[in-house]
């Protein structure tokens, strides 16, 4: 039975679909046909570990020689993922791109407004200044995913070190030359078989910041028990207009930087000094 060899496990709007775009265009990698299957953070799913055998179905398709991966952001923030990952996929690579936490508070706050999900009467200000009374609600809290450190500290106290790859957001988006040749080759199970020729290390732009011009059919289309997630994704699209660009306000960039302060502090002691978003 075919297993992921590597997870792409987050953050949520930090790249990860242009990520597995890049990789998946490549026939070395097997992704499966869903795009996230967000298995590892969802108790209904994995029951106690009985769901295992039939997530693993999810690679069943792949080819002897191809290296297998999934990618689901929800599984840095997940409370539970990085201890059931361990468990049934101990020598399992994982991968994490991380963002400038403020930025990519922003950009949550700007796909739950796109997708209905944060109605447009709820200011960006008011969404980061009350984050801890939404917890657990969808969209209703985009701050908490940005506390890295936390998140990752799980990863570490379950993998070696030499298991965990972590990217910085804004190198990879600048620099895909330099960072997507080192990602292949920790993905490689042997150093000597990488191939660094023919390439085109260009990262794909996907998800590109939009809005919805009729707000309330997609809150209806979300909220449907009779679509899949891909007719969910499809209808939505197609009430999508390309999102003026809107910058986060001083006041509110100067607040997140608090909240994330020492967040962030302990995760430049933890990745090294130099690592920047």
């Amino acid at each position: 039975m075919n297993k992921p060899q590597f997870l792409i496990i987050g953050a949520q709007k930090s790249g990860t679909s242009s990520l597995r775009k890049f990789l998946e265009h490549n026939p070395n990698y097997f992704f499966t046909p869903r795009r996230e299957l967000h298995f590892w953070n969802r108790d209904r799913e994995y029951r106690d570990g009985q769901g295992v055998a039939e997530y693993f179905r999810n690679f069943e398709q792949a080819l002897p020689n191809q290296i297998v991966g999934e990618k689901s952001p929800s599984y840095l923030p997940s409370q539970s993922a990085a201890e059931r990952i361990a468990f049934h996929l101990p020598q399992v690579k994982i991968v994490a791109v991380l963002r400038d936490p403020a930025d990519r508070a922003h950009s949550a706050y700007l796909h739950g407004r796109r997708i209905g999900a944060i109605p447009k009467s709820r200011t960006f200000s008011q969404a980061i200044r009350d984050y801890q009374n939404n917890q657990g609600v969808p969209y209703g809290d985009v701050v908490s995913q940005g506390f890295y450190f936390e998140s990752l500290e799980r990863y570490f106290k379950n993998f070696d070190a030499d298991q965990i790859h972590v990217i910085s957001f804004s190198q990879l988006t600048q620099n895909p030359e330099l960072i997507l040749p080192e990602l292949m080759k920790f993905l490689l199970p042997t150093e000597s078989d990488f191939q660094s020729v023919d390439i085109d290390y260009v990262l794909p732009r996907v998800n590109v910041a939009r809005t919805s011009r009729f707000p309330q059919l997609v809150r209806q289309i979300r909220g449907s028990k009779r679509l899949s997630v891909e007719q969910k994704n499809y209808l939505s699209g197609l009430t999508f207009k390309k999102l003026r660009e809107v910058s986060i306000r001083p006041e509110d960039r100067t607040l997140l930087d608090e909240i994330y302060r020492e967040s962030n502090a302990n995760l430049k002691k933890r990745l090294g000094h130099t690592f920047s978003f």
